[in-house]
């Protein structure tokens, strides 16, 4: 409701609780249906929010149905809780009232902001979604997608996308062919989503829904930024301090290096998870280089890794940057001394030199600017 349409900016909700309880329903009802007013499909609504349980029956739910059919979409309530005391009339009742408002989207597409609360983890009505939409998944995923196709994240630590995935794990590659669908400038990277994916991690099928992931990302993958994949936005923390769990990183790296075990022949997807492994620690990389070599020989494969992130930025000097790039792929060198992997190892020495040189260009130019 905006000053435009109410330009007495009244209480609404208040004046029609007064009304129902000086009044009664019908009254209260009839005093409304005969004003003429802009706030009166609005008003209608506090007076379903108003009703006490046990003043609520079959005609006046179905008032409440004929409110939402009506309604324009800057009258359509925010609060879904008041619906969980219709429940006893009829089980639907939450998933009625949001097919109501899917209705509306064709003609009105901005109309999703309604249905932010419903996807809100401290609302009550999004604590009982699994059983409110039991008969109604459907509806469910639709309704999600479209409130996060509005950025609003209200759902950020994904709880209720948890609930989704217990009540169907194929939702996992609804949703990453829905991000696909919707790339800007045709693609896709991690930094698109901001939600913190840290739950599928403690999930006990969280294999199966990253493999579900991954097969979906395969499936689309011409849409996938190569420099900063968007399989990244499952395996890091979005979290306080940016730290990733000590058991989801254990549980991550077990399953990258299932991956490369599995798929190590496949230099392109190997390009792909390597640039996600490449945003780790330097001390957590090593891992999976070492795995990597173990199972794939091939130089060429090799010199494809992206074995460090691309981009970036630092102010002032790089010389500490350099030098901690130099320390990570010194400590490589270690696990290429063999002789099926010389090439691999002169590789990386020519990684080091060129970086040495860079760090005495940088030193020359700090002290110059000094």
């Amino acid at each position: 409701m905006t000053g435009l349409e109410d330009p007495l900016w009244l209480d609404g909700r208040a004046l029609v609780q007064k009304l129902l309880q000086q009044l009664g329903y019908d009254a209260t009802l009839h005093f409304l249906n005969e004003a003429d007013f802009p706030a009166k499909q609005y008003w209608l609504f506090h007076l379903h929010e108003a009703l006490p349980p046990d003043a609520i029956d079959e005609e006046r739910l179905g008032h409440l149905y004929d409110v939402y059919q009506a309604a324009e979409p800057n009258n359509l309530p925010l609060n879904w809780d008041y619906l969980l005391k219709y429940l006893a009339l009829d089980s639907r009742v939450v998933a009625k009232a949001v097919s109501a408002v899917l209705e509306k989207t064709n003609e009105h597409p901005n109309i999703a902001y309604t249905l932010g609360m419903l996807f809100n983890p401290n609302t009550e009505v999004a604590k009982r979604l699994p059983d409110l939409f039991a008969e109604d998944l459907d509806l469910l995923k639709r309704a999600y997608l479209l409130v996060e196709g509005t950025e609003q994240y209200s759902d950020y630590e994904g709880k209720v996308f948890d609930w989704l995935l217990d009540l169907d794990p194929a939702f996992i590659e609804e949703y990453v062919a829905w991000e696909c669908s919707r790339a800007k400038r045709g693609w896709l990277s991690s930094r698109g989503d901001h939600r913190n994916f840290t739950f599928i991690w403690t999930r006990p099928d969280y294999e199966q829904i990253m493999d579900k992931v991954i097969d979906c990302i395969l499936r689309h993958k011409h849409v996938f930024m190569p420099t900063d994949p968007y399989l990244g936005t499952f395996s890091q923390s979005r979290g306080e301090g940016d730290q990733t769990d000590g058991q989801v990183q254990e549980k991550q790296d077990t399953y990258l290096l299932r991956l490369i075990d599995e798929r190590s022949d496949d230099s392109v997807f190997m390009e792909c998870l390597f640039g996600v492994i490449s945003r780790f620690a330097p001390e957590r990389r090593h891992q999976f280089v070492e795995r990597f070599v173990q199972r794939n020989r091939s130089f060429e494969a090799f010199k494809r890794l992206p074995l460090e992130p691309i981009g970036g930025w630092v102010w002032g000097s790089q010389v500490s940057m350099l030098q901690k790039c130099v320390n990570y792929w010194e400590s490589l060198l270690p696990i290429l001394n063999t002789v099926e992997l010389l090439p691999h190892k002169q590789h990386v020495e020519r990684c080091i030199r060129g970086l040495r040189a860079q760090i005495e260009r940088e030193k020359k130019n700090d002290f110059i600017e000094d």
